[in-house]
């Protein structure tokens, strides 16, 4: 989808098509101010009925996860992964999709999913704040 604005040093404005006339210019806004109202009010519809996802972080993100030994009931050590998508789960929270960079274990390590709230205490984005974690038990 093309942007419908340009930033400016005065702030955000809408985009025209290089008008050679004053008139040509006052079209193409109102042109340009017609799409950018029917596309606001989508948005608004869309938040308005709960279907606007606002992810902390991009796709691409490495991250560091606590993770679990098989059969520990504590978080045993520190994994890298990267977000690969967002996602609701089927009781309505916000997911990310994270995986294992390809080739960096000899054995399949399984996606795992992680709501957004799980940032800063299960997820980091950095290794030294979850080993920091890890290493003082504050699980």
């Amino acid at each position: 989808m093309e942007r419908l604005t340009v930033q400016t040093p005065t702030g955000a404005a809408l985009k025209l098509n290089n008008p050679s006339t004053e008139q040509e210019a006052r079209e193409q806004l109102m042109e340009a101010y017609k799409v950018a109202i029917n596309k606001l009010a989508a948005y608004e519809d869309a938040e308005e009925y709960g279907l606007l996802l606002f992810p902390p972080i991009k796709p691409g993100t490495t991250v560091w996860v606590l993770e679990k030994k098989l059969g520990s009931n504590k978080y045993d050590f520190v994994r890298e992964r990267f977000v690969n998508s967002f996602g609701f789960s089927t009781d309505g929270y916000s997911n990310m999709q994270l995986m294992v960079p390809e080739g960096q274990y000899p054995y399949p390590v399984d996606d795992i999913y992680q709501e957004f709230d799980k940032i800063g205490k299960t997820v980091f984005l950095t290794r030294a704040e979850a080993e920091a974690v890890l290493e003082g038990g504050k699980q």
